[in-house]
């Protein structure tokens, strides 16, 4: 029960906070590396369900809700008013998801 309380926690703080995002992963690799040898593969996916499923299943579902609205998955940062436009708008430095850095 305390397992999926936690995944279940750090679902709602993906919704909180889009930072949440790292430590659901770390979650889900730590559970992973922890599960016993010999049935390693079953007891990990399932921890990994129990830990990281309910964060996967925010994560996804908020990306949806946003291209339902908006018709952009991540509209809060790529959109007129995310986070690259209020970069660009001061004069700092931008990068976008390929890599390529500059100033907009």
């Amino acid at each position: 029960m305390v397992i999926a309380s936690g995944g279940i926690a750090m679902a709602l703080s993906y919704l909180t906070r889009y930072d949440a995002v790292a430590c659901i992963a770390a979650a889900g690799v730590t559970t992973y590396r922890r599960a016993p040898a010999p049935p390693r593969l079953r007891r990990a996916l399932l921890g990994l369900l129990l830990v990281s499923g309910p964060g996967l299943a925010s994560f996804v579902g908020w990306a949806v809700a946003s291209w339902l609205i908006t018709g952009l998955p991540f509209a809060q940062f790529s959109s007129q008013y995310g986070n690259t436009a209020f970069l660009a708008q001061s004069g700092l430095a931008t990068s976008d998801f390929g890599g390529r850095t500059g100033r907009r």
